[in-house]
Protein backbone atom coordinates (compact mmCIF):
# COMPACT_ATOMS: atom_id res chain seq x y z
CA UNK A 1 0.00 0.00 0.00
CA UNK A 2 1.28 3.42 -0.88
CA UNK A 3 1.66 5.83 2.05
CA UNK A 4 -0.27 8.58 0.23
CA UNK A 5 -3.48 6.47 0.36
CA UNK A 6 -3.22 5.87 4.08
CA UNK A 7 -4.90 9.16 5.16
CA UNK A 8 -7.74 8.59 2.70
CA UNK A 9 -8.28 5.04 3.94
CA UNK A 10 -8.20 6.23 7.56
CA UNK A 11 -10.88 8.83 6.88
CA UNK A 12 -12.99 6.27 5.02
CA UNK A 13 -12.67 3.76 7.89
CA UNK A 14 -13.67 6.39 10.49
CA UNK A 15 -16.67 7.34 8.36
CA UNK A 16 -17.79 3.71 7.97
CA UNK A 17 -17.44 3.01 11.69
CA UNK A 18 -19.40 6.15 12.61
CA UNK A 19 -22.19 5.16 10.21
CA UNK A 20 -22.41 1.62 11.53
CA UNK A 21 -22.84 2.47 15.21
CA UNK A 22 -26.29 3.19 16.54
CA UNK A 23 -26.89 6.38 18.40
CA UNK A 24 -28.06 5.67 21.93
CA UNK A 25 -29.99 8.59 23.23
CA UNK A 26 -30.68 8.97 26.91
CA UNK A 27 -34.33 8.62 27.91
CA UNK A 28 -35.48 11.94 29.34
CA UNK A 29 -37.16 12.13 32.77
CA UNK A 30 -40.40 13.15 31.04
CA UNK A 31 -40.23 10.12 28.73
CA UNK A 32 -39.48 7.85 31.70
CA UNK A 33 -42.47 9.17 33.65
CA UNK A 34 -44.84 8.69 30.70
CA UNK A 35 -43.56 5.16 30.04
CA UNK A 36 -43.76 4.21 33.73
CA UNK A 37 -47.32 5.54 33.90
CA UNK A 38 -48.36 3.49 30.87
CA UNK A 39 -46.68 0.28 32.04
CA UNK A 40 -48.00 0.72 35.61
CA UNK A 41 -51.53 1.13 34.29
CA UNK A 42 -51.26 -2.08 32.25
CA UNK A 43 -49.78 -3.97 35.19
CA UNK A 44 -52.45 -2.78 37.63
CA UNK A 45 -55.28 -3.54 35.18
CA UNK A 46 -53.98 -7.05 34.66
CA UNK A 47 -54.04 -7.78 38.40
CA UNK A 48 -57.85 -7.55 38.24
CA UNK A 49 -57.63 -11.00 36.70
CA UNK A 50 -56.66 -12.43 40.11
CA UNK A 51 -59.51 -10.55 41.81
CA UNK A 52 -62.19 -11.59 39.32
CA UNK A 53 -60.72 -14.99 38.38
CA UNK A 54 -60.66 -13.77 34.79
CA UNK A 55 -57.81 -14.83 32.54
CA UNK A 56 -58.36 -12.08 29.92
CA UNK A 57 -57.10 -9.09 31.94
CA UNK A 58 -54.38 -11.25 33.50
CA UNK A 59 -52.82 -11.97 30.11
CA UNK A 60 -53.81 -8.73 28.34
CA UNK A 61 -50.37 -7.13 28.62
CA UNK A 62 -48.38 -9.99 27.08
CA UNK A 63 -46.81 -9.67 23.68
CA UNK A 64 -48.31 -11.78 20.93
CA UNK A 65 -44.82 -12.28 19.52
CA UNK A 66 -43.64 -15.86 19.08
CA UNK A 67 -40.57 -14.77 21.08
CA UNK A 68 -42.66 -14.19 24.24
CA UNK A 69 -41.72 -16.40 27.20
CA UNK A 70 -42.75 -16.81 30.82
CA UNK A 71 -40.92 -18.63 33.59
CA UNK A 72 -43.14 -19.54 36.53
CA UNK A 73 -41.59 -21.21 39.57
CA UNK A 74 -38.98 -23.10 37.56
CA UNK A 75 -41.07 -23.92 34.49
CA UNK A 76 -40.42 -22.28 31.12
CA UNK A 77 -43.54 -21.51 29.06
CA UNK A 78 -42.92 -20.65 25.42
CA UNK A 79 -46.56 -21.07 24.42
CA UNK A 80 -48.40 -18.23 26.16
CA UNK A 81 -51.81 -19.36 24.84
CA UNK A 82 -51.32 -22.80 26.45
CA UNK A 83 -50.42 -21.17 29.78
CA UNK A 84 -53.46 -18.92 29.47
CA UNK A 85 -55.65 -22.02 29.05
CA UNK A 86 -54.09 -23.56 32.18
CA UNK A 87 -54.92 -20.43 34.18
CA UNK A 88 -58.47 -20.38 32.77
CA UNK A 89 -58.99 -23.99 33.90
CA UNK A 90 -57.59 -23.23 37.34
CA UNK A 91 -59.78 -20.11 37.68
CA UNK A 92 -62.84 -22.27 36.94
CA UNK A 93 -61.90 -24.88 39.54
CA UNK A 94 -63.25 -24.90 43.12
CA UNK A 95 -59.66 -24.43 44.33
CA UNK A 96 -59.33 -20.99 42.75
CA UNK A 97 -58.86 -18.19 45.23
CA UNK A 98 -59.71 -14.57 44.49
CA UNK A 99 -56.70 -12.46 45.43
CA UNK A 100 -55.71 -8.84 45.26
CA UNK A 101 -52.19 -8.39 43.89
CA UNK A 102 -50.19 -5.60 45.52
CA UNK A 103 -46.86 -4.66 43.89
CA UNK A 104 -44.36 -3.05 46.25
CA UNK A 105 -41.64 -2.04 45.63
CA UNK A 106 -41.56 -1.60 41.85
CA UNK A 107 -38.34 -0.69 40.00
CA UNK A 108 -37.95 0.32 36.36
CA UNK A 109 -34.60 0.06 34.58
CA UNK A 110 -34.58 1.71 31.17
CA UNK A 111 -32.59 -0.06 28.49
CA UNK A 112 -33.76 2.57 26.00
CA UNK A 113 -37.05 4.26 25.05
CA UNK A 114 -38.40 0.97 23.64
CA UNK A 115 -37.31 -1.55 26.29
CA UNK A 116 -37.79 -1.41 30.06
CA UNK A 117 -37.00 -3.96 32.74
CA UNK A 118 -39.52 -3.98 35.61
CA UNK A 119 -38.75 -5.71 38.90
CA UNK A 120 -41.28 -6.03 41.71
CA UNK A 121 -42.43 -8.04 44.68
CA UNK A 122 -46.13 -8.93 44.58
CA UNK A 123 -48.05 -9.75 47.74
CA UNK A 124 -51.38 -11.51 47.33
CA UNK A 125 -54.16 -10.53 49.72
CA UNK A 126 -56.74 -13.32 49.83
CA UNK A 127 -60.27 -12.09 49.10
CA UNK A 128 -61.98 -15.46 49.54
CA UNK A 129 -60.74 -18.91 50.45
CA UNK A 130 -62.85 -21.95 49.81
CA UNK A 131 -59.82 -24.10 49.08
CA UNK A 132 -57.69 -26.27 51.30
CA UNK A 133 -54.73 -25.82 48.93
CA UNK A 134 -51.89 -23.69 50.27
CA UNK A 135 -51.56 -20.75 47.86
CA UNK A 136 -48.50 -18.60 47.22
CA UNK A 137 -48.89 -15.29 49.02
CA UNK A 138 -45.76 -13.51 47.77
CA UNK A 139 -43.75 -13.69 44.53
CA UNK A 140 -40.93 -11.87 42.77
CA UNK A 141 -41.59 -10.71 39.20
CA UNK A 142 -39.20 -9.48 36.54
CA UNK A 143 -40.66 -8.35 33.22
CA UNK A 144 -39.08 -7.15 30.01
CA UNK A 145 -41.47 -4.59 28.53
CA UNK A 146 -41.05 -3.66 24.87
CA UNK A 147 -42.70 -0.97 22.79
CA UNK A 148 -44.74 -2.64 20.05
CA UNK A 149 -47.03 -1.09 17.42
CA UNK A 150 -50.01 -1.78 19.75
CA UNK A 151 -48.25 -0.20 22.76
CA UNK A 152 -46.18 -1.54 25.63
CA UNK A 153 -46.21 -5.32 26.00
CA UNK A 154 -44.37 -7.81 28.21
CA UNK A 155 -42.12 -9.93 26.02
CA UNK A 156 -40.55 -11.91 28.83
CA UNK A 157 -41.56 -12.53 32.43
CA UNK A 158 -39.94 -14.45 35.27
CA UNK A 159 -41.85 -15.31 38.43
CA UNK A 160 -40.31 -16.94 41.49
CA UNK A 161 -41.06 -17.42 45.13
Amino acid sequence: MKPKHFPLLTILLIFLVSCSTESTQEVTPEQKNAIIEEISSLWESSSKGFEDLNVEPLFSYFSESEDAKIITYGTLHTDISALKKQFASWFESPNAIRRKAISDPVYYDFINDEAVLMTTIVSFEILNDTSSINQINKAAYTLLWVKEPKGWKALNMHVSQ
